[in-house]
C-alpha cells in the first residue's frame, strides 16, 4: 500500500495526545512567587531631623519586588501607630513603593524594637506578608570635622563624620582648602569621610572647607557645615629637575615646591644664576608650585651650578636650599665639531641673529672693513666665530653686493651667495650653515 496512510491509522496515536492534553489541563498551576519586601532606611534606624528648632520625621519607604494591589495592603504596627500620610508610587512596576509620611511638625514615637508589619496581596496574586524592627531617635543634620578648627598642619588629614550613612556621590565640598588637590577616602559603613592633601595643603590662614552630602536613604536626610582653619606648622619642601648631572646648553630646569610660593621672595644663586632668563611659575598640584628656569641666550658649558631659595605665601622659608650640580654640554644639533661657531658661547646663537649682526656690522663699516669683526664679536660672538661671519660678508659685497641689499638672508642674497661659493667658505669656516 502506498500514498498517505489511511485515516484509521493516525486516529489511535491521535486520540492518545487529545487525552494527555486534557488531562494535563485539569492539573493544579503552581501558586505565584510573592515578591520581596524592604524598608528605606535599610539600616534598622528611623529618625526625627531637627532642622534649627523645626523638627519633622524621615519618611519611611515600603518596596516591594513587584506591583501590589493598593486596597489589599495593610500596614499595622507600633511605628504605623503615627499618624501618618500614605502615598503609592512607581520604581520599576507599577504600585511598588508605599511611602510614609508625617504631616509638618509630627515626629515618631522614639523607642528601640519598635515593629512594622506588612500584609497584602501582590499584582500577580501572591500572598505579601514581612516584619520589621525599627528603633527610632532624634538627629540634628550637622557634620563634624576632626581636627576641630582653626588649626591644621600642611599634611595632616580632615576627618568629616555624619550621623547616618551617607551616599558619596551627593558629596559637594567647596571652599579655599579643598581646591589644593586632595584625595577622598570614604569609611566602609559610609558613616565619615576623610580628606588628605595629594602633597601639601597650601600655608594659609582663614580657608574655608564646606561640606555638604545626603543620607543612602532619604534625600530628606542631609547635613551640611562650614569650618575655617589656618594652615600653617611646617615648612614647605621642593626638588630641583634634574638635581644633578648633564643638562642640554638650552635645557629647562625646575624646582617643585610642595605648596603655593611667593614669587617675589625667589632667590636665585650658583653659576647658572646670571645666564637666566626671568623665572616662570606655574601650577602643578597647588597654584605656583612649580618654577621654570631657561637660560637667556644659553647656560655656559661645562661644571655648573644652581641654588633657589623661596618662601610660602605665610612666609615660611624651605626646609632647605634647593642646590643643583650641573655638567652643561654643547647642544649635538649646533654644527660640526671644529668649527669656528661650534661653541658653548656661540651655539646660543641662531644662524639667523648671527646673520642680522654680521649684515648690520657690514653696512655700518663699509669704509672699514677691518672693524667688522669687532662689530660682531660686540654681540658676544667669539672672535673665531665673528672672523668667519667678517669673512662672509666681504665675500658678499665683493660678489652679490646688488642681490644682498635686501639683506643676507633673502632669497636673491642666498642665491647669489651660493653661486658664488660664499657659503661653502662659511660653512668650512664655522662648521655651521648660514
Amino acid at each position: 500500500m502506498t500514498g498517505r496512510p489511511p485515516f484509521r491509522l493516525l486516529a489511535a496515536p491521535l486520540a492518545a495526545a487529545v487525552l494527555a492534553a486534557c488531562a494535563g489541563s485539569s492539573s493544579t498551576p503552581a501558586p505565584p512567587t510573592p515578591p520581596s519586601v524592604t524598608l528605606r532606611p535599610s539600616d534598622g534606624f528611623l529618625l526625627n531631623i531637627d532642622r534649627g528648632g523645626s523638627v519633622q520625621g524621615e519618611p519611611l519607604a515600603i518596596l516591594f519586588g513587584g506591583g501590589m494591589q493598593r486596597a489589599t495592603v495593610v500596614v499595622t504596627g507600633s511605628v504605623a501607630g503615627d499618624v501618618h500620610a500614605s502615598a503609592w508610587s512607581t520604581r520599576a512596576a507599577a504600585d511598588d513603593t508605599l511611602t510614609l509620611t508625617l504631616p509638618a511638625g509630627a515626629t515618631w514615637t522614639a523607642g528601640s524594637g519598635r515593629t512594622l508589619h506588612v500584609a497584602g496581596t501582590a499584582a500577580s496574586g501572591a500572598a505579601v506578608s514581612a516584619d520589621f524592627t525599627l528603633d527610632v531617635g532624634s538627629y540634628q543634620p550637622v557634620v563634624t570635622a576632626v581636627p576641630s578648627p582653626p588649626a591644621l598642619t600642611t599634611n595632616q588629614p580632615v576627618v568629616l563624620a555624619f550621623a547616618f550613612e551617607a551616599d558619596p556621590a551627593t558629596l559637594v565640598l567647596g571652599g579655599a582648602l579643598p581646591a589644593s588637590a586632595h584625595l577622598v577616602t570614604w569609611a566602609t559603613d559610609h558613616g565619615s569621610v576623610t580628606l588628605a592633601p595629594t602633597t601639601a595643603w597650601a600655608s594659609l590662614a582663614g580657608q574655608d572647607l564646606t561640606v555638604a552630602v545626603t543620607s543612602v536613604h532619604s534625600a530628606a536626610l542631609a547635613a551640611s557645615g562650614t569650618f575655617t582653619y589656618d594652615v600653617a606648622g611646617t615648612s614647605p619642601g621642593g626638588a630641583l629637575v634634574p638635581a644633578s648631572g648633564s643638562l642640554a646648553q638650552h635645557g629647562a630646569i625646575q624646582a617643585v615646591f610642595t605648596t603655593t610660593m611667593d614669587q617675589a621672595s625667589l632667590s636665585l644663586g650658583g653659576t647658572l644664576a646670571g645666564s637666566a632668563a626671568p623665572a616662570t611659575w606655574s601650577t602643578t598640584v597647588h597654584t605656583d608650585d612649580t618654577l621654570t628656569l631657561t637660560p637667556a641666550t644659553a647656560w655656559p658649558g661645562g661644571a655648573q651650578t644652581l641654588t633657589v631659595d623661596a618662601t610660602d605665601l605665610a612666609g615660611h622659608a624651605l626646609v632647605a636650599t634647593l642646590a643643583g650640580s650641573y655638567a652643561v654640554t654643547v647642544d649635538a644639533a649646533c654644527g660640526t665639531a671644529g668649527g669656528a661657531c661650534v661653541n658653548a658661547t656661540d651655539c646660543a646663537f641662531t644662524m639667523l641673529q648671527l646673520g642680522g649682526w654680521t649684515y648690520g656690522c657690514f653696512v655700518t663699516n663699509l669704509g672699514t672693513p677691518a672693524s667688522v669683526p669687532a662689530c660682531i664679536e660686540a654681540n658676544g660672538v667669539t672672535a673665531g666665530c665673528a672672523t668667519c661671519a667678517a669673512a662672509y660678508a666681504s665675500c658678499a659685497g665683493a660678489n652679490c653686493l646688488t642681490p644682498c641689499q635686501a639683506g643676507l638672508s633673502s632669497p636673491a642674497c642666498t642665491s647669489c651667495l651660493d653661486a658664488s661659493g660664499c657659503t661653502a667658505a662659511f660653512t668650512t669656516c664655522a662648521g655651521r650653515t648660514p
